[in-house]
């Protein structure tokens, strides 16, 4: 009797000192219920003593390869590490986050059950699920720019895929395809320029509504930085994504979401780089008219919740008696933000969720109605751009 094979994945982790947070990367890849692994550890030229841990573990497990190269940035390195590929399968998995022992093996299921091209699966930061789970899109069901158009560029909170890369499983050739039309210089939105890449080729994508990877926050980090340069990231993203349309002849199709996506960006941008005294309102509460005259509770104090607030201090005769978050923070500091317990000393006519996504306001909606708040004086609506 022929043995049946077992698929290899091949997970790749892109280094650059992260010394302090390497160890609890490696090992929770090492501890992985799926044992048919390549561990390809791309050390980016790391200055600090990330090359001698990456050489230490490579040393007690003969599925760890090790590539020491000089600095060329994360697009290079993970490139480099898709030459090395040997597996059927790739995972992508910084060296600074780590993910759960079942990882491989529940991604790989899915695969198998779906003969999906692409599994999308949630991630920890707060919890990220996005899309819901079952096979999405299978093979040529879809035109990839009505997928581009209603889950990457254009979508809806609770219909968008994350761009993330490491939050997903990959067929060897389609991700080879996909990630070499990344250029090499870019430092900002790769994982875009790959989803979108992914999507033009119609390839099958499955979502699991697990969560199985921790995405570690950083405040140093490149991604968790703001400088002007940001300005000039945004153009040249948006560049790189119509050129990756234009080679799919897709480009004039999605002129119009390319551009509004563009002009979203550039507005964040600016937002991120203001103080306080001037702010730049991305997101609004749907048909505000409604408001007027309403005493109200802001529920959330987040991007949302900034830009609510700002649009409804600008309603006639509309008040915000209180403002309420379980963090109790803001980006703004000129108003005090209470808890949620509070509420029940407020005087107020409507609660207006401030959440980008709308799941989340459901479930806040629902704890609120347990407090003994009647539906009708909660709305939860999904934010509009502005």
């Amino acid at each position: 009797m022929q043995e049946r094979k077992i698929n290899m994945i091949s997970i790749i982790v892109p280094i650059y000192n992260i010394e302090a947070y390497l160890e609890e990367c490696i090992k929770s890849i090492i501890k992985q219920t799926y044992k048919e692994l390549e561990i390809i550890l791309v050390d980016d030229g790391s200055t600090d003593g990330s090359s001698e841990i990456c050489d230490e573990f490579a040393s007690q497990d003969k599925r760890i390869k090790v590539i020491h190269k000089q600095n060329e940035g994360l697009v290079l390195a993970r490139k480099n590490g898709l030459q090395y590929v040997k597996g059927d399968y790739v995972l992508f998995v910084d060296g600074d986050d780590w993910i759960e022992s079942n990882m491989c093996e529940e991604l790989m299921k899915v695969m198998k059950q779906t003969d999906a091209d692409i599994v999308h699966s949630g991630y920890f930061r707060e919890l990220v699920l996005n899309l819901p789970p079952g096979l999405y899109y299978s093979r040529n069901s879809y035109r990839a720019d009505e997928f581009i158009r209603k889950h990457i560029l254009n979508a809806e909170p609770d219909e968008e895929i994350s761009f993330s890369i490491w939050s997903k499983l990959f067929r060897t050739p389609v991700i080879k395809k996909s990630y070499g039309l990344v250029p090499d210089c870019v430092d900002y939105g790769e994982d875009l320029l790959n989803l979108i890449a992914c999507a033009c080729e119609e390839n099958a994508i499955a979502s699991i509504d697990k969560a199985y990877y921790h995405y570690r926050v950083r405040m140093d980090s490149i991604s968790h930085t703001f400088e002007t340069n940001n300005f000039k990231q945004e153009i040249e993203l948006y560049e790189s994504i119509k050129k990756i349309l234009r080679q799919y002849g897709m480009a004039e199709r999605l002129n119009d979401v390319t551009k509004k996506f563009f002009l979203t960006q550039m507005r964040k941008a600016v937002k991120n780089n203001c103080s306080d005294a001037f702010s730049v309102q991305v997101y609004k509460f749907p048909k505000c008219n409604r408001l007027i005259g309403k005493r109200i509770v802001l529920y959330g104090a987040g991007n949302v919740g900034v830009d609510y607030y700002s649009q409804i201090c600008r309603i006639p005769d509309c008040k915000i008696v209180l403002w309420v978050d379980t963090q109790k923070k803001s980006r703004n500091t000129y108003c005090e933000i209470g808890s949620v317990d509070d509420i029940s000393q407020a005087e107020y006519d409507v609660i207006v969720i401030a959440i980008k996504s709308l799941e989340t306001g459901k479930k806040i909606k629902l704890n609120l109605m347990q407090m003994g708040i009647k539906e009708e004086r909660i709305l939860c609506e999904v934010p509009e751009y502005v």
